[in-house]
């Protein structure tokens, strides 16, 4: 585990105080050596503030004794905790309407992350700040489940092609709705058919999520998710493939989640599917920074993953201002990703698939310009001018 000083001096002090809060969260550190560093440092609580909240940590540290310093400096910090928690209960009443919705219509789904995984890794629903609901499915339910959540109230966010459904089904891997919810805010839903974009190239089988699902009993009632060992697997893609392990928050759910049920995890099976599906080199940078961050043990089945040049790199990204964007088209990012690739053909995949997006027709294509389907291949001509057709 790195030396809390060593980052204050490399990085800045606010952002070591912030690993320094998570490990005492975590029970990595003692609160007496918080103390110590409040008074060592030299704190910009204003910086301090803006990065919890760029790391989307302000619930998960609301015990700590920083939190205290913090509202002193900016009273609508607390009630912004208050307002979160209690928005994060909206989404867990919003979670047992669709189960219900869905058993009701014989709909086979699976939940991860959100809420389930603020009770695996803090056992309450309020820790983990969540603004949506992940719900795996497979991709001929769909159009059902589409019409069921229309006819709930639910509000499609991004544009269906209804003359081209099959399209979109190839074309995406998740759709999201949403209805509006307490004091105003949205809670969305995101049903997907497929944990990632098909751009990466993982070769996964969503047949394998289901086949290793288990229930998980909630408030009195039943709901069907993937078991620890997936739960775990889908993070370590979501986090690092998609996000390029660019916050705290994403790594401290790794090392909470080894922390609390490492021992009786299936690491061979975690192992065989990281190889599998070629996400090692980026698995092994989930884990090295969950390991010096954090102080986590990776387990010996997963210790050959271990990425160090390249995870020094993540390292720098992690605890430097400001943090990667989430914005995931752009020269930077795509970088970041090649440099995260197992190999030559794991690269050689992602750019074929970034070029394919760039290549085929999107679905802003099939708003702007309304082709019938036997016209279907004039909108790889019209992609090319896709800026004479686009809404004012």
């Amino acid at each position: 585990m790195i030396d809390i000083r060593n980052i204050a001096v490399k990085y800045n002090p606010e952002i070591a105080l912030l690993v320094l809060m998570l490990r005492v969260k975590l029970g990595k550190a003692d609160e007496k050596v918080l103390s110590d560093c409040l008074v060592e440092f030299s704190i910009d609580y204003d910086r301090l503030l803006l990065l919890m909240k760029e790391h989307d940590l302000e619930n998960i540290l609301h015990e700590s004794i920083v939190i205290e310093k913090l509202a002193e400096r900016n009273a609508a910090l607390k009630p912004a905790i208050v307002r979160r928690a209690r928005f994060n209960l909206f989404i867990f009443t919003e979670l047992i309407s669709l189960i219900r919705l869905f058993r009701n219509n014989s709909i086979q789904f699976l939940n991860y992350k959100g809420i389930l995984l603020s009770k695996i890794l803090f056992n309450d629903f309020t820790t983990r700040n969540t603004s949506d609901i992940d719900i795996l499915i497979n991709a001929a339910d769909y159009f059902r489940i589409r019409q069921l959540l229309l006819k709930a109230g639910y509000e499609e966010v991004y544009y269906f092609p209804a003359h081209y459904p099959e399209y979109y089904l190839l074309k995406n891997r998740e759709a999201t709705f949403r209805r509006k919810g307490m004091e105003g805010q949205y809670v969305y839903i995101e049903i997907q058919w497929a944990p990632l974009p098909e751009m990466y190239g993982l070769p996964y089988d969503n047949v394998y999520f289901f086949k290793h699902a288990e229930i998980v009993r909630l408030s009195g009632e039943d709901l069907p998710a993937v078991r620890l060992e997936q739960h775990l697997i889908l993070l370590l893609i979501h986090h690092g493939i998609s996000d390029l392990w660019r916050n705290l928050k994403h790594v401290f759910d790794i090392a909470v989640f080894i922390e609390k049920t490492g021992k009786s995890l299936d690491w061979q099976e975690i192992f065989s599917k990281v190889v599998q599906w070629h996400f090692q080199k980026n698995a092994g940078v989930g884990l090295a920074l969950a390991e010096d961050l954090f102080g986590v043990k990776i387990p010996v089945h997963l210790q050959v993953l271990s990425q160090k040049k390249t995870s020094e790199i993540a390292l720098n990204t992690v605890l430097s201002i400001p943090l990667l964007t989430k914005k995931k088209k752009n020269y930077f990012n795509v970088s970041r990703q090649l440099l995260f690739a197992d190999n030559f053909y794991e690269k050689f995949k992602l750019l074929k698939g970034y070029l394919k997006i760039a290549l085929w027709p999107s679905l802003t294509d099939l708003e702007n310009i309304k082709f019938p389907p036997v016209l279907f291949p004039f909108y790889f001509i019209t992609k090319r001018f896709r800026f004479l057709f686009r809404k004012k």
